[in-house]
């Protein structure tokens, strides 16, 4: 690899901030019901409402939500008010919410529970462009009092256990304007864009092609662990037809065919760093997703050892070391990434990034142009005194 060659190692910054609430697809005695898209219906289950309701870190400060977006609006989505103020429990009854990935959520749910089709309909949807989410529950003995309630509740194990699948929150978030545009002249600027995300890897396949960081007749193939009785092991994909291959027909893809990339999981990229052969494949992955913090920076790492310039730009605490160890780290954000960064843009967009290569190059430009002319001056002068003599 020539080490004048670029590499941009992305996360998921394509985005508008916010997420526009779509629905929720209940999940009823183990199958799929139609999408709500008003979660002011009275089609929603008690224990679906309450789970919307209430399985959030949303606060009230001067009569305004605060808290995470994605919770702020799948809260109002509702159409309930937040009261913050101590009250009985005429009920008696407890329950337990849980919300997370749905990859997590089927890990957690009982199998009974879970719909035969749940992860070809959540990969469904999650490859049109949904940022999509489960919610579990579970209810609680009526006969337990209180204390045995704070007790359940302080042993997270025990409280993931058992749970039951309620269904899928399903959020809309759109491509900023001017991403296609920046990737294009990143492209145009022999700069390779590679997206680095704790997102979905469907959702980020999507959200690639729509940028143009894919071409719409790319062939990506997905590696992911899959869970065995015994084991785990990992599985290659077409994410539009499904076909699986495996790993020795996948470098042979890579190296013959034409439009195939690569994507993978972060176990999967964990899988292959531990087996030794990720830097044979490194190059041709296109998308990392569900990746960690660590894994980010190790990422980052692997590509510097190849010998490119790599750069990384990211929005959040979960990005501060890849851009520490990244050669030009750019913090779209004011907040912590910014300290660690050597750049930082507070517009919170990628044309940035477009604009920081373009000084650098321009700086490279001036740089070699002041060289060559010291050097011409010099002889110049050399052979002026020469030839007065």
């Amino acid at each position: 690899m020539n080490d004048w060659q670029n590499y941009l190692c992305e996360n998921c910054l394509f985005t508008k901030q916010g997420l526009d609430f779509l629905g929720v697809q209940p999940v009823k005695n183990s199958r799929f019901f139609p999408l709500v898209k008003d979660a002011k219906e009275a089609s929603l289950s008690e224990e679906l409402l309450y789970a919307l309701t209430t399985c959030h870190s949303v606060g009230s400060l001067e009569d305004r939500l605060v808290g995470n977006e994605v919770e702020v609006r799948m809260f109002t989505s509702t159409g309930w008010e937040l009261i913050e103020k101590e009250g009985e429990q005429p009920t008696g009854n407890f329950y337990v919410f849980c919300k997370g990935s749905y990859e997590r959520m089927q890990q957690l749910s009982t199998p009974a529970s879970v719909p035969d089709d749940y992860k070809s309909v959540a990969d469904r949807l999650a490859k049109e462009g949904c940022y999509v989410l489960g919610l579990s529950y579970r209810k609680l003995p009526s006969n337990w009092t209180q204390e045995q309630v704070v007790e359940f509740a302080n042993n997270r194990e025990a409280v993931d256990e058992s749970l039951s699948l309620l269904g899928l929150i399903l959020f809309r978030n759109e491509l900023k304007e001017d991403t296609a545009d920046a990737i294009a002249k990143l492209k145009g600027g022999d700069i390779r864009t590679v997206m680095v995300t704790g997102d979905n890897a469907m959702c980020g396949c999507y959200i690639a092609r729509q940028s143009g960081m894919l071409s719409s007749a790319s062939r990506v193939i997905l590696g992911e662990m899959v869970s065995t009785t015994k084991l785990k092991m990992l599985v290659w994909r077409d994410v539009d037809s499904d076909e699986e291959y495996d790993l020795s027909t996948v470098k042979h893809l890579v190296e013959q065919v034409e439009d195939v990339e690569l994507a993978v999981t972060g176990s999967a990229f964990d899988y292959l760093v531990a087996r030794g052969e990720i830097k044979e494949l490194l190059l041709n992955i296109r998308i990392f997703s569900r990746m960690t913090p660590d894994g980010k920076v190790e990422c980052v790492k692997l590509h510097m050892e190849t010998g490119a310039v790599t750069g990384m730009c990211g929005d959040g605490g979960n990005d501060c070391g890849a851009l520490r160890f990244a050669h030009a780290g750019v913090a779209l954000s004011d907040a912590e990434a910014s300290v660690v960064s050597p750049f930082t843009s507070r517009e919170k967009s990628i044309q940035s990034v477009v604009d920081l290569c373009r000084e650098g190059r321009c700086s490279v430009a001036t740089s070699f142009a002041s060289v060559k002319f010291l050097i011409i001056r010099v002889l110049v002068r050399h052979y002026a005194v020469k030839a007065a003599r």
